[in-house]
């Protein structure tokens, strides 16, 4: 079972750069953020961006970097390309491309941005992964889709290899059904009942295009890595099933937790890390906090 940590939300970049340079030394396999430029009030703030990611892969190593993830719906379809390949080239081949559809509608209304339907945005994230694998082989690529349309684009240097694509599909199985023919990974909530579905889901996938597959650049034996996105509490960790997400656990409880996970097919579990006020949550007091709940359920609406 790999390791990864998740530094959001979290609005102190000294302490986010000294927390990756230990998960670098001690052996983590991945460090990331989410991915969202609106803050619900002034005083939830929090980093990501490219240029983060750029600055840790400067004070690092080994480890991964790793978004959980990407909202499309943030970047033109060139700045994706440009930013994913440089940060490959800048960090010897330790980014991965964590990417999701896109679902914190209030991001888009606050700054008055298009949010298409659900169907629109699951769409468009698989025609963008489709031609970010075209344009990091480095030629002039042209592509007519239902939602996406390029003439001789390029864009260049591209990597030695193409980035890992991790695909975040929460807990929508609309996403794993669209996700499992392009991602080299699936990001998914640890509910065992959707564990297995995305597992059935990578089974058929390999079964009915395995010969099709091994030719691509992705490989699907190393699709399906669902993952739990626990909440670090003081010294206690709460796997995050959904909105009831029951008690913290800690020591033995997070062994026997991680066992499990690896007996549903885990393979890496990135643990999330919260603000110490998030504490309050086990109270009941969210008064000052942000809808990290509500969060899940708009993730879920992409079906």
């Amino acid at each position: 079972m790999r390791v990864g940590v998740i530094l959001s939300p979290v609005g102190d970049w000294q302490a986010i750069l000294e927390s990756a340079k230990i998960a670098d030394a001690g052996g983590l396999d991945a460090v990331g953020f989410w991915d969202h430029y609106h803050s619900e009030k002034p005083e939830w703030a929090y980093v990501c961006g490219w240029s983060a990611y750029g600055m840790l892969a400067a004070a690092t190593q080994r480890i991964k970097l790793t978004p959980m993830v990407i909202c499309r719906l943030n970047y033109t379809l060139g700045v994706l390309a440009k930013e994913s390949a440089i940060l490959a080239i800048a960090s010897g081949g330790r980014f991965e491309l964590g990417i999701g559809a896109g679902d914190y509608p209030i991001e888009y209304s606050a700054w008055h941005q298009p949010f298409p339907d659900a169907t629109t945005r699951v769409e468009a994230l698989e025609e963008t992964i489709a031609v970010l694998r075209k344009i990091w082989q480095g030629g002039a690529v042209t592509y007519s889709g239902k939602h996406v349309q390029l003439t001789d684009a390029a864009c260049t240097p591209v990597p030695p290899s193409p980035p890992r694509v991790v695909a975040g599909v929460g807990g929508s199985r609309r996403m794993i059904r669209s996700a499992v023919a392009y991602a080299d990974e699936l990001n998914l909530y640890g509910d065992e009942e959707l564990v297995k579905f995305a597992r059935a889901e990578v089974a058929h996938d390999r079964d009915h295009l395995g010969a099709v597959a091994r030719r691509c650049t992705r490989r699907p034996g190393e699709v399906g890595e669902p993952w739990d996105q626990p909440d670090l509490r003081n010294n206690g960790i709460l796997p995050r099933h959904g909105p009831a997400c029951g008690s913290a656990c800690g020591g033995d409880q997070l062994t026997t937790h991680m066992a499990l996970w690896t007996l549903f097919g885990e393979r890496r579990t990135l643990f999330l890390k919260k603000e110490t006020a998030n504490a309050r949550v086990a109270g009941g007091d969210q008064s000052t906090l942000p809808d990290r709940t509500g969060y899940v359920h708009r993730q879920g609406q992409a079906g």
